[in-house]
């Protein structure tokens, strides 16, 4: 099922922490991207959750961002969120919501700029073709850009959560398998990205993540 999703939800400040914690690590993927303006950018945020990178990509750079995910809830909690920031800072926001599934993402190729995602491939184990699935469907729907961030399996905090961490999302399994870098490369390598920056990060964050970005053409 997939459908836009847009609407005017009560002010919460719940997700407020949790965003602002996430905001660094979204920095530090625009810094790897190395991309200056951003205000006619148009980005997708495959799996986005509460949609805190997005809504931080909105905000810094004047983007046009696109939140999708595959669960109503999550679309809804991200629309609190943004209205949210939207009463704090007293502008507006263009954030757009789409309730979709990564695995089958709702628009045509080469649509974005930059098409990202945070924490969604390692949902799926070593050799379930879904966990490469989310990534190519991300750099077919990309016209350059891809970002990627999932858990680093060499970090202790992000062992502990994958062996702790049951997740109760549509379409996903309970447990999360973290990647290393090489597996990152590779995957990011095989979906179609010949250029690509993978950084291992760590400040202010709860755990430990590899951030990778591709092009489909060369860094400048």
């Amino acid at each position: 099922r997939c459908k836009q999703m847009n609407g005017v939800l009560p002010i919460d400040v719940t997700d407020i922490p949790l965003a602002i914690e996430g905001f660094p690590l979204a920095r530090g993927m625009a810094d790897m991207v190395r991309k200056p303006l951003w205000g006619d950018w148009y980005i997708l945020e495959a799996g986005s959750g509460t949609g805190k990178f997005s809504i931080y990509y909105s905000l810094a750079y004047a983007a046009t961002v696109m939140l999708l995910d595959v669960d109503e809830r999550q679309i809804e909690r991200s629309i609190r969120l943004t209205r949210t920031v939207e009463a704090i800072m007293m502008r507006r926001l263009n954030v757009n919501f789409w309730q979709g599934n990564v695995l089958h993402i709702p628009f045509p190729d080469n649509t974005f700029n930059f098409v990202f995602s945070e924490g969604v491939s390692e949902h799926w184990a070593r050799g379930d073709a879904r966990r490469m699935r989310v990534i190519q469907e991300m750099v077919r729907v990309s016209k350059d850009y891809v970002g990627i961030i999932v858990p680093d399996e060499t970090g202790e905090r992000s062992k502990e959560r994958a062996e702790t961490t049951h997740h109760v999302y549509p379409t996903m399994p309970e447990k999360e398998t973290p990647y290393n870098s090489k597996e990152l490369m590779e995957n990011m390598t095989a979906a179609g990205l010949p250029h690509i920056r993978i950084k291992a990060y760590s400040e202010a964050a709860t755990q430990e993540y590899l951030v990778g970005v591709g092009r489909k053409v060369p860094f400048v």
